[in-house]
């Protein structure tokens, strides 16, 4: 009788998980003391070019001119990978970058965006992140998206284990290793926005 007590009550619980459904949004927190994430510092905060507004020739406009967003020219570099120049000509000449234009990211704007550490790489050139995404159901996918990735409407499954029915919570573990020309190119910052929650910039 024990045994055929324990049966049904096994059995009333997974009914009960199949028909448990989950409100709210997700929410994700990463294991930040782990060997491959940092702090974000001075350091890793990149320069880049502030689009600047321009009045360019129009001849359909009435007085003849009309105001545009540059950006800039990337076929044409400095020596720190840097637009020498604005994507439009005025009078047949080049619009040249200024020192002014040149801004240089900040680590309190990036945390503000939910950005909150740096991704290092062991001697393999590979990570591992692991962390849990609350507030899911036991058939929740994860998913790796990076900035180029979602131009390109691409992504990638994650390996999710030990669902906890109870917090309605899976952990996850995000593993990779990347080539060594990509490494060069890109730097790989962490954020616990939900699409994407991990961004290659």
């Amino acid at each position: 009788m024990l045994a055929l007590r324990h049966k049904l009550s096994q059995r009333q619980h997974l009914v009960r998980m199949k028909k448990k459904i989950v409100t709210g949004d997700p929410s994700i927190a990463v294991d930040t003391n782990s060997e491959y994430i940092t702090e974000l510092t001075e350091n890793d905060m990149k320069k880049y070019l502030q689009p600047k507004e321009l009045e360019i020739p129009d001849f359909t406009a009435p007085d003849g001119k009309k105001k545009v967003m540059a950006y800039g020219d990337y076929s044409e570099l400095d020596s720190e990978g840097l637009p020498k120049y604005y994507e439009y000509e005025i009078d047949g000449q080049r619009v040249p970058v200024e020192p002014d234009d040149i801004k240089t990211e900040e680590v309190a704007d990036l945390k503000a965006d939910g950005f909150i550490g740096k991704v290092v790489l062991n001697q393999s050139n590979g990570f591992s992140i692991t962390g849990d995404v609350k507030n899911v159901s036991k058939n929740a996918k994860v998913y790796f998206q990076s900035t180029g990735m979602k131009k390109n409407n691409q992504k990638k499954a994650i390996q999710t284990f030990d669902y906890d029915a109870t917090s309605d919570s899976v952990r996850f573990d995000f593993f990779m290793v990347i080539e060594m020309i990509v490494v060069l190119k890109v730097r790989l910052l962490i954020t616990t926005e939900i699409s994407p929650f991990f961004c290659g910039r």
